[in-house]
């Protein structure tokens, strides 16, 4: 926002962020048994409204459109599917009697692989 010349919509988001941060922080960890599990939801909480301020204002200043499967889905698709293959590949590797370190390195190069392969498999042609 800074480089689009917004620099006081930012001020403004980044006050509306902090003040529920405070709030969220002071209303949570009032409650028995919730303690610093509230701080943290009070952070989650005021960083996912600046996001999607933030995002919208970029949006309106800019005239973006917000391509979720491009920019969302397909990458958590991808990853996702990597992560749980290169877990169970990992266990293999293990109960096949591979050491430790070649069975890390051999999962996590084939979730590269996979991540790569799903992401160009759900590519979007323009």
């Amino acid at each position: 926002l800074n480089s689009i010349g917004r620099q006081k919509t930012v001020a403004g988001i980044s006050l509306v962020g902090g003040g529920l941060q405070v709030l969220g922080t002071f209303s949570l960890t009032a409650i028995p048994g919730v303690g610093m599990g509230g701080y943290v939801a009070g952070a989650v909480l005021s960083a996912a409204v600046e996001l999607v301020l933030c995002l919208a204002a970029v949006m309106r200043g800019t005239g973006l459109r917000l391509e979720l499967r491009n920019w969302l889905l397909a990458p958590g698709l991808a990853a996702a599917l990597a992560g749980l293959n290169a877990g169970l590949l990992l266990r293999v590797f293990q109960n096949a009697g591979l050491k430790p370190l070649w069975a890390s390195l051999a999962s996590l190069l084939f979730a590269l692989g996979q991540y790569l392969l799903v992401l160009w498999l759900l590519r979007k042609e323009k």
